[in-house]
């Protein structure tokens, strides 16, 4: 009787600390209101909420749509140095020592794998997109906003150097002269030729992030397949200027499920004839089933 009174005793004592441990490792879930869960805030790697319009991060201009800020960070020895470890430490296991897209991840990444950060196609783009591809991420790619801002751009500094160490050109290029008058612009019916298109697709590396019917090398995952923005012409929800509009400012109006990584001086790399051109290519594309 005295050991079952004793047994009584010690089950009275644990049993607090026993439902306070289900509670606690939520094996009993209770919806508490007072979680600070519960508020608008986003964990790591989820989407961050949207920049209010004019908003502008405390540490100084980094992405408003449309307006294309400077890189603020100069390329100094020690932005180099610091941007060196950085990326050893977080770039390299998938662009490479050298940037050349090798990584060990390579090997698992096979279906998306990492671009060569000193090809034409990367190398042409601004450093505002390529800081906005390590704070939003995209494809395969992770964010990394974990990172300060001003370790992203010791980053991009580092990048640029990679680059510039490959012989490749560095930054938007100019212009490019529309087609010759003796080059057809269009095919018998009236429709934009792939080969005049695919230069221009080309020139700005359209294809590294998208997919493009036609255009060879064109099979980009970090954004749309671009027989959506035809078949959205096809069904009147988009204009030609609307398309055009697309190309010049990308990251105005962004895709669900994108991220605002597109570099923002397409309307500096292409005429108007050229757009013009590219629209109505796009404007044919359909999706397949």
């Amino acid at each position: 009787m005295k050991s079952l009174r004793i047994l009584v005793v010690l089950l009275a004592l644990a049993a607090p600390p026993i439902v306070g441990l289900l509670f606690t490792y939520e094996i009993i879930k209770v919806d508490w209101v007072s979680f600070m869960e519960n508020q608008p805030s986003y964990r790591p790697m989820e989407d961050p909420l949207p920049l209010p319009k004019g908003a502008v991060p405390v540490d100084g201009p980094v992405y408003v749509p449309g307006v294309p800020w400077p890189n603020p960070v100069p390329a100094d020895e020690v932005s180099l140095a610091r941007g060196e470890t950085l990326y050893n430490i977080y770039c390299a296991v998938c662009h490479g020592p050298q940037g050349k897209g090798d990584g060990v991840m390579k090997a698992y990444l096979k279906t998306s794998p990492p671009p060569d950060l000193t090809s034409p196609a990367v190398a042409s783009r601004d450093d505002v997109s390529i800081f906005n591809m390590m704070t939003f991420g995209g494809g395969t790619m992770p964010n990394f906003r974990d990172l300060t801002v001003r370790e992203r751009w010791d980053i991009v500094n580092y990048v640029r150097k990679l680059q510039k160490d490959a012989g490749v050109e560095i930054g938007p290029k100019a212009p490019a002269q529309p087609p010759a008058a003796e080059q057809p612009a269009t095919g018998e019916t009236g429709e934009v030729t792939v080969e005049v298109v695919a230069p221009l697709f080309q020139k700005g590396g359209c294809g590294s992030c998208h997919v493009i019917e036609g255009i060879e090398g064109a099979m980009g995952t970090l954004g749309p397949d671009l027989c959506v923005t035809g078949e959205a012409v096809q069904k009147g929800e988009k204009t030609m200027e609307d398309v055009i509009q697309d190309i010049v400012d990308p990251n105005a109006v962004v895709a669900e499920g994108y991220s605002p990584v597109m570099p923002t001086n397409f309307g500096d790399l292409y005429s108007q004839e050229e757009l013009e051109l590219m629209a109505r290519y796009m404007a044919t594309l359909t999706c397949k089933e």
